[in-house]
Parts: structure tokens; sequence; C-alpha cells
């Protein structure tokens, strides 16, 4: 076998997983037959396809790029990418049938210090170059190799905070060196078909959504290079530490290369490969880049909860309940001693949960009206951002209503900018954009320091979070947050499915476009008595948060911790251990200590789960917390509902309220 015999079956290789993989490239084809562009697949020409890496000793560009010189590929040109601090080699074809080859790196060691870590802790076990290891001459192998993982899967942690900073690198940690995309040559289509414009144009007739960033048309200075491309597939990732999480994965470009001045003359018939502009330009590179990036595959992208604010009577001491009970550590705060004369606002930190307690200091602001209304409650929900200004735009148009106006914030540690809009109740979402800012927490806040410092219990990061809303207001709010946040409704249970003898309620539950952020809402039905929904809303005097649910790594010994602590949870009946293991299936964890603690077992097609729900934890019967801990399960224990919700009924028939 010749190497252009090989380089062939190593082309097949990537494409027929790749294809696989990208469900536009089969659409995009299919529907290219039908309008009778082309004949067949093969008729398109392949004008490249890329690859990325980290720039690292054993790995990059140095390593990968041996595999395509070997089979014949000249390295040509260099590009700097400062920003997003990438390099990036073309290398040209050994035959004109076969694609050129984009390899980009990132420049690992101009990151942070935490992301370099968090990369090296993964490419370590990589000891050495592995293409070295490789027979290059057999071609199947090489096909194989270029699809297999040469580290570990990372941790959902671990990605999302290499998102917030690079998300060129929480693409390549997980997808390693998985082909990027491929490249459909159109100056080689029918005229009417051979512009990024006409192609562009035929593309949004399909329904096939393109990256807009830098304009949907990419144009080199000289005017002889178009490029475009598609939004990233979203593919349906699993993580290490057993949770799944929809990531954007690969996409496919369009080409359109000139004909160079000097050929202008020639007869259409007589162009061959070396009359067109050849090579790539940084600045349409560039933005062809951010196709993988949240801010193209969702238009709110959100990477992750950034804090909850609570409103509350006495803020000292609710950090100490919160830190006493909960394990909560010291982080930042704000008051007269920082300059704020109207608020005091006390941040806790456990992992990657952000609590702020915020309590007004006169009687007649917005936060002593809110705590007279509703008691301590939560106020808002923080969401992480990469461009705030754009996310309050985003949401506004599509019918939000403004809550903060777009805001930048500086002191001598950078600036923090935010908005925010109105949700239900007097609740509230700020957006968080961090990416300039290098101090504490944001402007106005210093390090909260005292001798008080209790031992963490195991919280790691907010799974969700659950809104209770007024009789028939459940769809108003799923509507809010498909239409003005883009979120979707993955999960539905009605009144049948969550109900007791006595209590009903109804709930669907939303995401945003990466999985990162989760909001179930509930309302009540009608029953013989009065739900938990019902309490909740005659107590809090409006809609509002019922529950913060809050993941663990180990849920036996979190619970442990926090009953330890007077943490009170719901009291579940010892029957429903009696069989567990037939409903359920098996488990790593032994039954005697959930049913001694009262944790609570469901199961979907994906996994199991544990949790447990606190009793409320003010004194008026609202606000709760559930820890929970995933073993792969997406799902939110609708298995647990009647159990939990006969368990809500004890407690509300001690207040004198079912």
């Amino acid at each position: 076998m010749n190497k252009i015999e090989g380089l062939q079956i190593i082309m097949d290789a990537l494409m027929d997983k790749y294809s696989d993989r990208v469900p536009d490239v089969k659409k995009i084809i299919q529907a290219m037959v039908d309008k009778g562009i082309i004949n067949k697949a093969d008729d398109i020409q392949n004008d490249h396809i890329a690859f990325r890496s980290l720039g690292l000793p054993q790995l990059g560009i140095q390593s990968l790029e041996k595999i395509f010189l070997h089979y014949g590929y000249t390295k040509r040109d260099h590009l700097n990418f400062e920003a997003k601090k990438l390099d990036a080699y073309w290398y040209a074809p050994p035959a004109p049938n076969f694609p050129r080859i984009f390899i980009s790196e990132l420049r690992v060691h101009e990151l942070s210090s935490a992301a370099q870590a968090i990369l090296h802790s993964y490419t370590d076990e990589v000891a050495h170059d592995p293409v070295n290891d490789l027979n290059l001459d057999d071609p199947k192998a090489v096909g194989e190799f270029l699809h297999q993982g040469l580290w570990r899967l990372p941790t959902v942690e671990d990605y999302q905070t290499l998102q917030a900073e690079s998300e060129y690198a929480s693409w390549v940690i997980y997808n390693r060196y998985y082909l990027n995309h491929y490249t459909i040559s159109l100056h080689h289509l029918p005229q009417a078909y051979n512009t990024c414009a006409a192609f562009n144009d035929f593309l949004e007739g399909i329904g096939i959504k393109l990256n807009d960033a830098g304009g949907k048309i990419k144009i080199s200075p000289d005017g002889l290079l178009c490029q475009s491309s598609t939004v990233a597939q979203i593919i349906d990732a699993p993580f290490a530490d057993g949770r799944s999480l929809p990531i954007a994965g690969s996409y496919v470009e369009f080409a359109e290369r000139r004909v160079l001045p000097e050929f202008v003359h020639l007869d259409p018939k007589d162009l061959k490969r070396e009359h067109f502009r050849e090579g790539f330009e940084a600045g349409n590179a560039d933005k062809i880049f951010e196709s993988t990036f949240s801010s193209q595959v969702d238009f709110l992208p959100l990477l992750g909860t950034d804090f909850v604010e609570f409103y509350v009577g006495n803020a000292k001491q609710a950090a100490h309940y919160y830190k006493t009970a909960f394990g909560y550590q010291n982080f930042a705060y704000s008051g007269p001693e920082t300059g704020d004369k109207e608020k005091v606002s006390y941040v806790l930190i456990q992992e990657k949960v952000k609590l702020i307690l915020t309590t007004p200091l006169t009687p007649d602001s917005s936060i002593a009206a809110h705590v007279h209304k509703h008691g301590d409650g939560v106020k808002a929900i923080a969401l992480t951002v990469a461009d705030a200004f754009e996310a309050f735009e985003q949401t506004v148009k599509r019918g939000a209503q403004p809550y903060m106006k777009p805001q930048t914030i500086q002191d001598e540690f950078g600036e923090i900018k935010m908005s925010g809009i109105h949700i239900y109740g007097d609740t509230v979402h700020l957006f968080v954009e961090r990416k300039n800012y290098k101090g504490i927490f944001m402007p106005g806040f210093r390090k909260l320091e005292n001798n008080y410092t209790p031992t963490p219990v195991g919280l790691k990061y907010i799974d969700h979070c659950v809104g209770n809303v007024g009789w028939n207001q459940m769809n108003t709010w799923v509507k809010f947050y498909e239409e003005v946040m883009g979120f979707k409704n993955i999960l539905t249970f009605d009144d049948k499915q969550i109900s007791t003898e006595y209590s009903a309620l109804m709930s669907k539950v939303m995401s945003n476009g990466n999985g990162f952020v989760k909001f179930p809402i509930n309302e009540p039905a009608e029953g013989k008595k009065k739900s938990q929904v019902e309490e909740y809303l005659d107590f809090y005097k409006d809609a509002g948060v019922q529950h913060i649910a809050i993941a663990t790594d180990n849920i036996v010994d979190t619970v442990e911790k926090l009953s330890s602590r007077g943490v009170e949870f719901l009291n579940i009946p010892s029957t429903y251990y009696d069989d567990l293991l037939d409903r359920i299936g098996p488990i790593d964890e032994d039954v005697e200590p959930l049913k001694k603690l009262g944790i609570l077992v469901d199961r979907d097609d994906e996994g199991y789960l544990l949790q447990i729900f606190t009793k409320p934890v003010e004194d008026r019967p609202t606000l709760f917390y559930e820890i929970i801990q995933r073993k792969g399960a997406k799902s939110f224990g609708a298995g647990n509902f009647k159990a939990l919700f006969e368990a809500l009924e004890r407690e509300q028939a001690l207040r004198g309220n079912l």
C-alpha cells in the first residue's frame, strides 16, 4: 500500500465518524442532492479539515503534524491569534483530491495558574509524545488514534472552570484530537450556489444556524477568501463524575476561494487549484473558532450559577447560622466599613456555592420592604455570563422587564459588568461578567475575616433552584424561560405524578442550552387539602424560590455532618426502604445508613440519584434545601414524590396548615 492509498483510509475513517457526530453534515449534503446542486456526496470538494490541540511539550502541533507530514503534506504558514492565545499552521496536501490541514494549539502557558493546573492534571497522564508510539505506515491504526482519548474524561467542574477562561481549552480537554470541522469548497459548485452569500441563503432556507461572530461571512482583507460556518452541534457528553451535559461538538465550514487577479482572464473550465486564492486568513479563522463558543451555540450563554442573594432581617446572624449549620466559609463583606451606608452583605462560600446575605440599614429601603413582605428569602439568582450587556439586550428585547440596567463597577483589581431582569414575584436574575476582575468578589467588597471558621460539609455546587408560582402560572413562566432566555422544558410532572391522598402540584423543569442551569417551576393543583406550594404562597405572600438543591459527592457523609450541626430533615417512614432495592435495582451504598438518615433513592435511564430535603430553614414555612448526589441520573426524583409529599404533609399538619 502506498502513502496516497493509506492517506485515503485515514481520511475515510475521520469523515465516517465525524459525519455520524455532526448531523448537519448529512442534512446539508442531502439537501444539496435534493436541490440538484450535486448528484452525490463525492461531488463535494473538501477544502480543509481542522484539528485543535494543546501547546504542551508532548502534545500540540509538533506531535499531530508528524502524521500528516509522513503522508506527504507540506507545512506552510504560521498564524497567530493573540486574544485567544492560539498558534496555528496549515498544511498543503500531497495531491489535489485531498483537503488542506489546519492545526491550531493553545498557548497553555499564557493561561491562569488555575487553568494550567487543571489541564496538566489530565495531560500529564500522557508521559511522552503518543505519535512516536504509532506505526505511521498503518493507516487503520492512525485513524483509530485520532478518535481515541489520550487522557481521562474531565469532571464537569473542571470543564466549566476552563470554559469560563478559555472555551477553546474546555473544547479540547473534552474532545481531544477529534476532528473539529470539515469544509465544503463553494467555488466549485454550480454558479447559483458558488458564493458564501448564495450558499448561506440556501443553508438558512433548510434551517441551518450560522455562526454570526464578526458577521455570517468572514472576508479576507484582499477580498479573495470568504468563509462561513454552522454553529457547533450540541452533543450529550458524559463526564467523569457521572454527570452528563450538552456541550459543543464539531461543526461544518464553507469556503469560497476566488480567482487570483492574474488569472481572471482564464476560461472557467481551465481553472485549476493553483489559480485560486490559497492559504488562510487569521481574521477569518479567529471568528470561525467561535463556532463552538457558547455565544454562538446559545443566544444566552450561561456559564453557571454565580451566587444566590438572600434578603434577610439580620445578615450577621444569618451568616453565623449558615457557617455553623451548613459549613460555609468566610469570603467577602460589604457594609459601612467599605462605604455602603444602605446595607450590609456577607458573602459565604463552599466549593462552587456562593451565598450573599444582605440586610437593610434603614427601615424605608426596598430591602426592608422585601423582608417585611416575604420574611428572609431569595432575592436574586445570579448567573455567570460571558457578556452581561449582551445578556441584558437579548433578554429584554425578548420581553424581560429590566431590573438592573447594564453597568460596569471598577476598583484596583479590574472591573465587573452586571445587569438584571425580573422573573416571578419579586425575584430577579442578575447577569455577572467576571472575566476582567481579579479581586476577592467584586468592587465594594473586602475579604471577610474572623476566627470562626467551621469545617465544610461537602457541598459542591448548585444543582438546581426551584420556584413556586401561583395558580395557573406555571405555563406562563415556562413560556418566559423558553422565549426570553432560550431554555427548554426537559421534564414535566402533572398532578397525577405529584400527588398524595390530600394534596397535589404540577411541575416543569427548565434547562438552559448547555445544561449548566436548571430551574424547575411548581404550581399548585386541586387536592382535598392544601399542598406545600399553597402553604408557601400563603406565607411568602407571592411567587418565589421554594428550595435550592446543592450537590455533594458523598451524601451520607454530608447529611451526617449536617444532622450533627442541628440541620433538620424531613422524616421518611422506614417502610420506604423495605423494597427499595427491588424498586431501584443495585446501588453502591448500603441501605441501612440511607434508612437511618432518611435519604431517598430514584433511578432513570442514565443511572440513579440520592436526595434528601431539609425542613424549612426560616420561621415561615417557606425556603428549604435539597441535598443531592447524582450517580448518572439526570432526573429529579419522580419516584420519591409520594414519600416526599407525605412527609411534607406531616409537617404541615403539625403547623395547622394542611
